[in-house]
């Protein structure tokens, strides 16, 4: 969630400069790319009310019906539409009885003076998904022809918002031209550039919510893309004019009169400018033609913005993350299992950690410089920082801020179960922390023979990577990081 109250600082930002915009999320926004277990279940839905609300608050138009928004199943979303501000949207689910549409399955906007017809379309579900037997899934092709053809006569500039991948999108292009605009949300996919295929355009964001993708577009009459970017041509024309001019009066200034009419250079560069000047002439008569015969071609600018972590933040949508961050580490409220043992953790109360570790005050006995380096660093105080950010509930991020690494700690952690989490969340002191262990390996083994086990020395990036994600940390770099997390030689 770090990234919405980043882009709706942003989103302000744009309305104040360029006016009104339409803001639109093709989907898979409310969980991650891993249906949450059950364990997690309220907690994952906690999240999901969070980012609904703080979309809510920026003023969003629509939003798709992702397969991941489904990872609940459709009758919790359909909880979360019932409370938004704005409409989700799919053309393709539908009700098997009558056909008609779970969600709405379109919209029309009005923005600058366009109306602007917006259609959701759900990629492929998996049937554990569809919690309620009652509906069902179209095909993109039976879904989007009533819902296009209802649509493009009754709106100036149609958009779909996709969650099928770009050669999918590509081929919704070529059959329905009266498609404008496709932005799309595919998993594992980066920024997409806006990229033509006929009179349609099509792009994404990346995920994560570490991009935010603007499109600026002078949408005409014709309702048509120009294929050859007219008002780029003459703006490029109108540069080349203006440069030819400037290298000529370099000539005037140096050269007389008489001079000039012999001189090579100065003649190529008159004769250049006469055709330059011809050609200028020639996309102005054009421009003319078309606007006349409403005709002009509708041309677009796409730019991604990165949301990085020193942008400034929205404070009503920070106040929600807060909130939301806050309600999700509450175990009784987000787990819908029994919480661990309250009060301290004791060696009586204790969930049993991984027997292969030994926690860091193991090491200590013998590793003493190292363990007083070890302490000054981030990593021994991962824990603190889950703490006072109200996260050290949150098995998500528990698992990179303590020494358990369930599965293989030589790599990335698989998906977490019941015994998994109730672990994390009840581990005794001295592994409530990144400690010796995440980087060297399980060690009692290594601590109960003296040192004569064999025990991982010198930790290569692989093992930094399994925490140290793009998705967690884009400033990772492990020779920089090594002199401030490494251990000194013995």
């Amino acid at each position: 969630m770090g990234g919405l109250s980043k882009k709706a600082y942003q989103l302000q930002i744009l309305r104040a400069e360029a006016g009104p915009l339409l803001a639109l999320d093709a989907g898979n926004l409310l969980f991650k790319e891993t249906v949450p277990f059950a364990g997690l279940a309220g907690q994952a839905r906690v999240t999901a009310e969070g980012i609904a609300a703080a979309y809510d608050s920026m003023g969003f138009g629509a939003v798709a019906v992702g397969v991941q928004d489904l990872f609940q199943g459709v009758n919790f979303l359909r909880q979360i539409a019932a409370s938004s501000r704005f409409p989700w949207l799919s053309a393709n689910l539908v009700r098997q009885a009558d056909g008609g549409p779970v969600f709405q399955s379109s919209t029309i906007v009005k923005v600058a003076g366009l109306k602007i017809g917006v259609i959701g379309l759900t990629g492929p579900i998996a049937p554990a998904l569809l919690d309620d037997p009652s509906v069902q899934v179209l095909s993109w092709q039976q879904a989007l022809e009533p819902v296009v053809e209802k649509l493009a006569d009754a709106t100036d500039l149609l958009v779909l918002l996709s969650n099928h991948p770009f050669e999918e999108n590509r081929l919704i292009a070529e059959a329905f031209p009266a498609i404008h605009l496709i932005l799309f949300s595919s998993p594992n996919s980066a920024n997409t550039p806006p990229t033509q295929v006929g009179n349609t355009f099509i792009s994404q964001s990346g995920k994560q919510g570490k991009h935010m993708g603007v499109l600026a577009i002078d949408w005409q009459a014709s309702k048509t893309w120009g294929q050859d970017r007219m008002s780029g041509r003459l703006a490029e024309k109108r540069l080349e004019l203006d440069g030819t001019d400037g290298r000529l009066s370099r000539y005037q200034g140096r050269l007389t009169e008489a001079e000039l009419k012999t001189h090579q250079g100065y003649q190529e560069l008159l004769a250049q400018r006469q055709r330059v000047a011809a050609e200028l002439a020639a996309l102005e008569t054009e421009l003319a033609s078309l606007r006349a015969n409403r005709q002009i071609p509708s041309s677009l600018a796409g730019r991604f913005i990165d949301l990085d972590t020193t942008m400034p933040d929205d404070p009503e949508v920070l106040r929600i993350v807060e909130e939301t961050k806050e309600r999700a580490n509450n175990p009784d409220a987000a787990r819908t299992t029994p919480p661990p043992p309250a009060g301290p953790v004791t060696e009586e109360n204790k969930e049993p950690a991984r027997p292969e570790l030994a926690g860091w005050s193991a090491c200590a006995n013998c590793h003493i410089p190292q363990t007083r380096s070890w302490e000054q660093t981030d990593h021994a105080k991962a824990y603190l920082t889950l703490a006072a950010g109200h996260q050290n509930n949150n098995p998500e991020c528990l698992q990179c801020h303590v020494t358990d690494r369930h599965g293989n700690f030589d790599a990335l952690p698989g998906p977490m179960t019941e015994p998994d989490v109730d672990r994390l969340l009840a581990l005794a002191p001295d592994l409530q922390t990144v400690g010796c262990e995440v980087c060297h390996g399980p060690g009692l083994a290594h601590a109960a023979s003296k040192g004569e086990a064999v025990i991982r020395r010198n930790p290569g990036p692989e093992v930094c990577l399994q925490c140290h994600t793009e998705e967690n940390d884009d400033n990772f770099d492990f020779g920089r990081d090594l002199k401030l997390a490494g251990c000194p030689v013995e």
